[in-house]
């Protein structure tokens, strides 16, 4: 039974890491899309990083996020393709989210079960 549960534990540290590691993955790519806004197109960077009236600087999560999943910049190579990787790795980052939940979920009924 202990083999069991360590079993679980080491797959729920695994999955811990792996998911930090992708967060920190995730974060780089919405860095670089952050960064060629402000080079090349500051009026949208300005447009995407406002808050009401606090002005550009800031995180808009909605904003960021209508623009990743749309169309707009898809004609530029380089934008294209850092909104295609970001799209990619928050895909990911969604399933690894769920397997983290579902194996702490697991993890404590084994410690409860197992007792």
């Amino acid at each position: 039974m202990t083999v069991l549960l360590g079993t679980i534990v080491v797959f729920f540290l695994l999955i811990t890491f792996f998911t930090v590691v992708w967060f920190v993955l995730v974060a780089i790519s919405d860095y670089k899309i952050n960064s060629w806004l402000k080079k090349n197109r500051l009026g949208k960077w300005e447009e995407l990083s406002s808050i009401g009236r606090s002005g550009p600087g800031f995180i808009n999560p909605k904003r960021a996020y209508n623009y990743i999943y749309s169309n707009e910049d898809d004609d530029k190579i380089e934008i294209s393709k850092l909104k295609s990787s970001y799209r990619r790795k928050s895909k990911i980052l969604k399933y690894l989210i769920i397997v983290l939940i579902l194996s702490f979920v697991f993890l404590f009924l084994a410690i409860f079960v197992l007792k």
